[in-house]
């Protein structure tokens, strides 16, 4: 399982958006990695995160890497979290709309 501390997610992301999914309680945010300009990553955590205890393992829902060629490498963790289990939302796409979004606004 893919894990973050809140000091990596506050200090090394950008909030890039926010969303809710129906029948699920909380947002989720859409944060990137400052470091990954060639080969952007995106992940989507809990909007509750910030919660967390320093030191905690915050784990991300989904994480998104674009590389270079186009193609995303995806890790879906919704079985960390018993109301997400048998959700049928997809995360990643809602991300990526969201990450696309956000870069056309940019230029």
């Amino acid at each position: 399982m893919i894990t973050h501390s809140p000091f990596t997610v506050e200090s090394q992301t950008d909030l890039v958006g926010h969303f809710a999914v129906a029948g699920i309680k909380g947002n989720f945010e859409v944060r990137k990695l400052r470091s990954r300009r060639e080969r952007p990553r995106i992940m989507v955590f809990r909007q509750d995160w910030q919660r967390a205890k320093p030191g905690d393992a915050v784990p991300p829902v989904a994480v998104i890497q674009i590389e270079k060629n186009g193609v995303n490498k995806l890790t879906v963790q919704t079985g960390e979290w018993s109301d997400l289990r048998d959700c049928q939302f997809n995360f990643t796409e809602q991300a990526l709309e969201i990450f696309r979004t956000s870069v056309r606004h940019a230029n």
